[in-house]
């Protein structure tokens, strides 16, 4: 969260913090493996500025907690047939 707010900015933290927080209950896992794409992005000197970093990060970690069930999902699938 420390980092969150760090990059975000303290005015997006105050607005978003408790969705975040929430985020991270559901999955630490994802919202990990977003930090740290946002991390490496932002320190690419090659990567293009993100113009809305908050939001690249919510769309991040909703495209990596989809995979994630859609993951546990199949695998259900396997362990029932």
């Amino acid at each position: 969260m420390r980092w969150l707010r760090m990059v975000l900015g303290e005015t997006v933290m105050e607005q978003w913090g408790g969705d975040w927080r929430l985020s991270i209950r559901q999955s630490r896992r994802a919202a990990l493996d977003t930090c740290w794409q946002l991390r490496n992005r932002i320190i690419d000197p090659q990567a293009k500025p993100l113009r809305n970093p908050g939001g690249w990060a919510r769309d991040q970690f909703r495209r990596i907690r989809r995979e994630e069930l859609e993951a546990a999902q199949e695998a259900a699938t396997k362990t029932n047939e």
